[in-house]
């Protein structure tokens, strides 16, 4: 069975880690299903225009996607049939392309156009890709969990909030925290690298 991350929950670890306890407290609670009649604590009305909630969601954003660039850990396989396969009607923002086969089992060879992938006859085709995460909301459930493990998510984010908001030092620590625990993760030694996307 599938499990997945909340993006408040990851959100509330962030801000936990970056001592915003407040901001933190905001983000869990918001993740609560609304008050009832018997009075327990209910949902926290999150001020999703404040600078630090974008600053926030778009470091989420910009974690997920480099991980999933990086490792291709989002995949997705369809069949289709027919002499082509559109972009357009794939379930998924297809990233890569790993491989196509035919009915029997046996790789294809595919050509690529600007809107899809052109077969030279025509038949049922089984396309695996790895894809782009679409774009992350509050609301959102983060596929990468359990693969890579929340509180590396939380440091991935912590580095790319630090480096949006200047603080250059903090986010050095942060990334550096983050990529340890991604190579000890997929026990890889190659130079990770994280993009930091301008927010406006």
């Amino acid at each position: 069975m599938e499990q997945y991350l909340s993006v408040y929950e990851l959100l509330g670890l962030s801000a936990r880690m970056l001592r915003k306890e407040d901001l933190a407290y905001d983000f869990l609670e918001g993740s609560l299903p609304p008050p009832t009649d018997s009075g327990m604590s209910g949902q926290v009305t999150l001020d999703t225009n404040s600078y630090e909630y974008k600053l926030f969601i778009t470091a989420v954003n910009n974690v997920c996607e480099d991980l999933a660039a990086q490792y291709s850990l989002l995949c997705y396989e369809e069949t289709f049939s027919g002499n082509k396969i559109k972009y357009s009607d794939l379930e998924y923002n297809i990233a890569k392309v790993i491989e196509v086969k035919d009915p029997k089992g046996n790789k294809t060879k595919f050509y690529r156009s600007s809107d899809g992938l052109l077969f030279s006859k025509t038949d049922t085709y089984t396309i695996l890709y790895t894809y782009k995460p679409n774009k992350i909301t509050g609301n959102t459930q983060i596929m990468l969990y359990p693969i890579v493990p929340k509180a590396t998510l939380a440091y991935g984010v912590c580095a790319q909030y630090c480096i949006m908001d200047g603080l250059f030092d903090e986010a050095e620590m942060w990334e550096s925290r983050y990529k340890e625990a991604l190579l000890g993760q997929f026990r890889q030694t190659k130079n990770i690298k994280m993009r930091a996307k301008i927010w406006q």
